[in-house]
């Protein structure tokens, strides 16, 4: 009979507890945090990405001034590619209209 006042007093407070737990659930996660794992895998993945990118674009950077040396080296062909794309040098646009003064 010693324990019925000690179970008088802890099976409320269990009883409690774990229906305070069951509404918290609703509105928040009640297990293990991640602690951000998830943040650094997709932190890696960008970073793994933007390396990739990076090397494709050195890559087609040096294709191009590759292309470019050969086109000036054959004449012929830095002439032909003027022909087809016509002048290179574009117009200079006007300057924009004088804005009028505001009067006091």
């Amino acid at each position: 009979m010693r324990y019925t006042g000690l179970i008088k007093r802890i099976l409320p407070f269990a009883l409690t507890f774990a229906a305070g737990l069951f509404i918290a659930s609703f509105f928040v996660t009640v297990g293990m945090p991640n602690l951000g794992s998830r943040h650094r895998e997709n932190r890696r993945n960008e970073v793994r990405e933007l390396r990739i990118e990076t090397e494709q674009l050195r890559r087609e950077k040096c294709n191009l001034r590759r292309e470019i040396e050969e086109m000036k080296g054959n004449s012929s062909n830095w002439d032909r590619l003027v022909e087809v794309h016509g002048d290179l040098e574009l117009p200079v646009p006007p300057p924009p209209p004088v804005a009028p003064r505001r009067h006091r």
